[in-house]
């Protein structure tokens, strides 16, 4: 989406926010493996002049559906993301050659952050894709959702002796009677 921030630049106001969303075309950055997008990015977007110049404080807000990598079962997420750059003339400014972060609007003051959003927001996907942060996936043993119930496995698996250290265990049970 194109914004027209020239109010800001002609010194009409000191500030302008726009509300819109943000579709990611094939050409952006794409969510990670196993997470897809459920609806487009909300963006919250705030120009506010800085002196000399502007100052872009923008939230995008992701939801998502993803399969848990821990127990597998399929969920709906969402998270916020915060999105800071000056914006700055590419004809005003002589160092217009360096490298640059900033975004960069136009002579007839619009600019477009459709792509720096998509791109920031995919960056900020989580590590791990997790239905609960306290998940407890699945047991090791038989493959049961904790999360639905625990099965006994871990409590069985604990008090059973691996048949190559039967003998060790002997010789741990003889030393406790001593005591």
């Amino acid at each position: 989406m194109t914004l027209d921030i020239s109010p800001i630049l002609s010194g009409k106001t000191s500030d302008l926010s726009f509300d819109f969303t943000v579709t990611p075309d094939a050409s952006m950055a794409t969510p990670p493996v196993g997470a897809f997008l459920t609806a487009p990015i909300e963006v919250h977007a705030l120009f506010v002049s800085a002196g000399i110049t502007v100052r872009l404080e923008a939230l995008a807000t992701v939801s998502y559906r993803a399969v848990c990598d821990r127990c597998t079962e399929e969920f709906k997420a969402n998270f916020t993301v915060p999105y800071e750059k000056y914006v700055r003339d590419v004809s005003a400014d002589s160092s217009s050659d360096e490298a640059s972060d900033d975004v960069i609007f136009d002579s007839d003051g619009k600019v477009c952050i459709d792509a720096e959003i998509v791109e920031e927001a995919m960056l900020s996907f989580p590590a791990r894709l997790l239905c609960r942060e306290d998940c407890l996936g699945l047991c090791e043993y038989c493959g049961q959702n904790l999360n639905i119930r625990d099965c006994g496995c871990a409590e069985r698996e604990k008090n059973r002796i691996d048949p190559r250290w039967e003998a060790l265990a002997s010789l741990y049970a003889d030393d406790e009677g001593e005591n």
